[in-house]
């Protein structure tokens, strides 16, 4: 995020939650070095769809525990590569137009403790099951599918996550 082409980023050090939009692919989205201690990141218009994105040319996000992406690319592989930037990574929700998250979810984090799901409300259709792939989430304390992402084969992919206990 710069002013101008000569001057310096901007640098927001104390900057904790960010939204943005990423409708337009020609300003540089990624360049987070200006937030250094950014917990909650929210994501509009996730345009990246053909599963790369060039990690080692990206800051990490060494305190970004939560992730919200939405979009008509939200379930793309790139958002896995994402992830990666982040090693304390525990809460994401991804919200997609046609809902296909089965692959995704092969690759993203085992460790996140709370994922949600969705699909638009306007998407065509119910989208895919994604339910046998959360038995890796095993530490999922909160989990969130919308409609016709899950199958009703859930409970058994569920065996074996974390048990919670009541207050």
């Amino acid at each position: 995020m710069t002013s101008n082409p000569t001057s310096k980023p901007l640098a927001f050090p104390c900057l904790r939650h960010l939204y943005f939009d990423m409708s337009y692919e020609d300003i540089p989205l990624f360049d987070f070095a200006s937030f250094p201690i950014l917990q909650d990141l929210r994501i509009a218009s996730w345009y990246i769809d053909d599963g790369t994105l060039p990690t080692s040319s990206l800051t990490r996000l060494p305190h970004l525990s939560a992730l919200t992406i939405n979009g008509t690319n939200a379930d793309d592989l790139s958002i896995a590569s994402f992830c990666s930037l982040c090693p304390v990574l525990t809460h994401l929700t991804l919200e997609c137009y046609l809902a296909n998250y089965g692959d995704l979810l092969k690759q993203l984090p085992p460790t996140l403790t709370h994922l949600k799901l969705l699909k638009e409300p306007d998407a065509p259709g119910p989208g895919q099951h994604c339910d046998h792939e959360l038995h890796r989430f095993n530490l999922v304390e909160e989990l969130s599918l919308d409609d016709g992402l899950y199958s009703p084969s859930l409970p058994s992919y569920l065996v074996g996550f974390k048990e919670t206990q009541n207050p």
